[in-house]
């Protein structure tokens, strides 16, 4: 059963859902209450709200486990309590999965460099989370592969993020990564085009 089908039927129980037996993947339990996700931990460790929301969409793709619910269990140490819908959380993980996928040709190179405008802000609490995570790497200049190993969020995702600041003005591109890449590319072919022709590329002994 995908926990998109999963996490609605438990939307008005108080409990732990525990998620086992993943394809590549620790344990993962999440906390609810209320109809909220309460807490998400991994190993039996509280995870961050923007490594969360990854972990969600990670979850929602894979195919194989198991769960088990065991109600009225709470988190033992919970120290940044998430408090999010289920039901917006679910159409919020969905969506951003179908865009990624949709916007995969046209995300941002993992190298390519970006900086923030000082001190921004975004209604979107998604977005929101990330600059909060990566704000600091932003005003001094940092590429998606970069972030996503800093923060711990998938290099898509972390692209996704950037591609949509860009977007709505809040960082600006520095540096095109893929363009010197290309250049280096056209240089070392005319370089080894050279040494062809004077080494005994050009047909002479």
């Amino acid at each position: 059963m995908p926990i998109t089908d999963l996490l609605p039927l438990l939307q008005h129980k108080d409990g732990a859902l525990e998620l086992f037996n993943l394809d590549r993947h620790p344990s993962v339990t999440l906390f609810l209450r209320g109809g909220t996700l309460v807490c998400l931990q991994v190993n039996g460790r509280e995870v961050p709200p923007i490594q969360a929301r990854a972990k969600i969409a990670l979850i929602a793709s894979l195919r194989r486990g198991a769960f088990e619910f065991i109600p009225g269990s709470a988190p033992r140490h919970c120290t940044n309590p998430l408090g999010w819908p289920l039901e917006g959380l679910l159409l919020a993980t969905v969506t951003m999965q179908d865009e990624i996928q949709e916007m995969r040709d046209r995300l941002p190179h993992p190298d390519t460099i970006f900086r923030a405008h000082g001190d921004v802000a975004t209604n979107d609490p998604r977005l929101a989370e990330f600059l909060d995570r990566a704000r600091h790497a932003l005003l001094q200049g940092a590429s998606a592969r970069q972030l996503a190993e800093a923060i711990g969020t998938p290099l898509d995702q972390t692209r996704y993020y950037l591609a949509a600041l860009r977007q709505d003005g809040f960082v600006e591109v520095v540096r095109l990564r893929v363009k010197a890449n290309a250049r280096a590319s056209k240089l070392a072919s005319r370089l080894l085009a050279a040494l062809r022709q004077r080494f005994g590329g050009g047909g002479k002994s």
